[in-house]
């Protein structure tokens, strides 16, 4: 997994987007994770787990 400072994904931002498209890329301030970006697809499948897990929860 790709890491970028938030400097340098501002800076890069064309690459961190090309980067993303193979796997999720981390953004970092000050060292902490603060953000992940990922593609479409895969956020669309995160929130599909999500989603199923509520629902077994309520269940």
């Amino acid at each position: 997994m790709a890491v970028f400072s938030a400097n340098e994904a501002e800076s890069r931002f064309g690459q961190l987007l090309d980067a993303a498209r193979h796997d999720p890329v981390v953004i970092e301030k000050h060292g902490r994770a603060v953000a992940v970006v990922l593609t479409k697809e895969d956020y669309d499948e995160l929130l599909d787990m999500k989603l199923e897990r509520l629902r077994a929860e309520v269940q």
